[in-house]
């Protein structure tokens, strides 16, 4: 008895550390034509074997700086052959017979291996017949983007001009200004007495105006201040167009973000606020200033560590000069799990996107002819 339930424990334990046990990730084979690629674009075959419930898997995939931003694609060739030269039966799994047609990608970008990318998944006939591969090889079309130029935060050091001589010879300056508390601000303001509303102008710390009080056509007047607007921390409220000091409001940053405290400081000066919404919201900011004759204004993206984020783009300026610098203003809302981690920032640059064909060709995709990994030493 103690025989056999020694052999039931130890069936037991070795059953436990096969459940425990990391599923091997998947197989990764290069294209052998990645230098006809488009620059930013990789494109590569994953394969894994069927494991406990995970079916075996074959995938054709596509990332890259630029790869990540071209979801639609369509495969206009696809096929196998044995190492005789013989066709072997290999098809994409589309959901449909029309496998040359336009398409995004049925998913989102997924880590495959360590690389983010989209996939399309294929199929082998008969069953079984992936190791007697030895070639697969197509065209893969995409509609590529723009092209990016990666500023990681390594050569950013905020409220400077980041260190990159690609985007120097682009006549482009990016500075990173981080995280910010920004205004999302609402509110309605009217004249205690009767007569002709003032408007209320923000000014900076030097007293230039930067924002203006807009009229209802009911005679009360509104601010309505964007996450979008920087206000600086010296800002003042200027009660009407005179340049009397005694018509300025100091600790305007603050006296926003309180209706009481800016009920209080507009009653001085014989207004009332009838309606008054804020939420302070957590953006990221950045600059991106380009030369005259650089050629169209960048995109700009926050790549959080393969997850990416979208912003807003305001010009700084309404200079209309080209032959003056151009300043853009670029805020992204940062989700609270983000908050305070460091992206890159990636610059998107018109001028090489459209639809690009990718020839691919993998050799031995399925490792019919390479040796099983070594397991790893338990020392």
């Amino acid at each position: 008895m103690r025989c056999v339930f020694a052999q039931c424990v130890w069936l037991g334990v070795a059953a436990a550390a096969l459940a425990l046990a990391p599923a091997a990730g998947p197989t990764i084979v290069a294209n052998h034509l990645a230098s006809s690629a488009p620059s930013g674009v990789q494109v590569f075959f994953a394969s894994a074997p069927a494991q406990a419930d995970a079916k075996a898997t074959a995938q054709l995939c596509w990332g890259g700086e630029r790869g990540l931003l071209s979801r639609t694609f369509r495969l206009t060739a696809l096929n196998a052959t044995d190492a005789a030269g013989k066709p072997v039966a290999i098809s994409a799994q589309l959901g449909d017979a029309n496998s040359a047609a336009w398409r995004d990608a049925g998913s989102e970008a997924a880590m495959i291996g360590d690389t983010t990318a989209y996939f399309v998944p294929l199929a082998v006939e008969p069953a079984g017949a992936e190791p007697t591969i030895a070639k697969i090889q197509g065209t893969l079309e995409l509609k590529l983007g723009k092209t990016v130029i990666r500023v990681p935060p390594e050569s950013r050091v905020k409220d400077q001009y980041a260190k990159s001589s690609l985007l120097e010879a682009k006549g482009l300056k990016l500075a990173d200004l981080g995280e910010q508390q920004r205004f999302n601000l609402f509110f309605v303001y009217s004249n205690e007495k009767r007569g002709t509303i003032p408007n209320l102008f923000l000014v900076t710390g030097a007293g230039k105006p930067f924002y203006t009080s807009k009229p209802r056509v009911d005679g009360l007047g509104t601010i309505k201040i964007s996450p979008t607007d920087s206000i600086p921390l010296d800002a003042k409220i200027r009660v009407g167009t005179g340049a009397d000091k005694g018509n300025l409001i100091a600790d305007a940053h603050k006296l926003l973000q309180s209706k009481e405290q800016l009920t209080a400081a507009l009653a001085k000066h014989g207004l009332r606020v009838n309606e008054y919404a804020c939420r302070m919201t957590n953006v990221y900011a950045v600059e991106v200033t380009r030369s005259p004759g650089a050629g169209a204004i960048p995109e700009l993206v926050l790549d959080f560590a393969g997850k990416r984020i979208k912003g807003q783009g305001v010009a700084a300026s309404s200079q209309q000069d080209p032959s003056a610098n151009l300043t853009t203003a670029w805020t992204f809302d940062v989700p609270a799990d983000l908050s305070g981690k460091q992206p890159d920032i990636l610059v998107l640059l018109p001028g090489d996107d459209g639809v690009r064909a990718v020839p691919f060709e993998f050799h031995d995709p399925f490792g019919s002819t390479r040796k099983p990994a070594e397991p790893a030493s338990s020392k």
